[in-house]
């Protein structure tokens, strides 16, 4: 275990910490791939649906974080 300055010690080993660094890591960069893709689908999708008939004319192309947050 590691202790820091404020005599808080770490409850794991610090090779155990390393395992499941990388085990973080690999999960991310497998999932992140397609979460990107179905962002990219999310957007084109708002994006075309903003583009039919009937659309608000003053409606945002682009939309902002809020807006994607928010599914709009």
């Amino acid at each position: 275990m590691t202790a820091t300055r404020d005599s808080w010690d770490l409850p794991i080993g610090e090779e155990q910490l390393a395992c499941l660094t990388r085990e973080m890591e690999n999960a991310h960069r497998e999932t992140l791939p397609a979460m990107r893709a179905a962002a990219v689908d999310l957007a084109a999708d708002i994006r075309d649906r903003a583009e039919l008939p009937g659309a608000a004319p003053d409606g945002p192309r682009a939309p902002g974080r809020r807006r994607f947050l928010l599914g709009a």
